[in-house]
């Protein structure tokens, strides 16, 4: 994927804190809570690293451009499978729990 002008066929590149998934798409998403696209031209947001979280709503790129965006959860606690919810470990940990986490 190349961007326009410079003689190869793309689609612009998004800015830090957007992605977009479509080809040819003319409009990027700013991330969803929980991820963040910390380089230009991302074609989809990643999570948080673990035992972080970013609530921030999709509605500015500011809050999901960076891993900085990410808030540590701090000592004792995960961050959820969505890394949008500070939470207490579990002893026995399971898969996709009903608030999201991993255990």
């Amino acid at each position: 994927v190349g961007s326009p002008g410079n003689g190869e066929v793309g689609c612009p590149l998004c800015p830090r804190g957007k992605s977009n998934l479509e080809v040819n798409a003319e409009q990027c998403q700013v991330c969803i809570p929980g991820k963040i696209a910390p380089g230009e031209g991302s074609i989809e947001c990643s999570l948080c690293p673990s035992g972080t979280i970013n609530t921030y709503p999709a509605v500015d790129e500011a809050n999901h451009d960076s891993e900085a965006d990410c808030d540590s959860c701090g000592d004792g606690l995960a961050s959820n499978q969505m890394r949008t919810l500070c939470i207490a470990p579990c002893e026995k940990p399971f898969i996709d729990g009903p608030d999201g986490s991993d255990c």
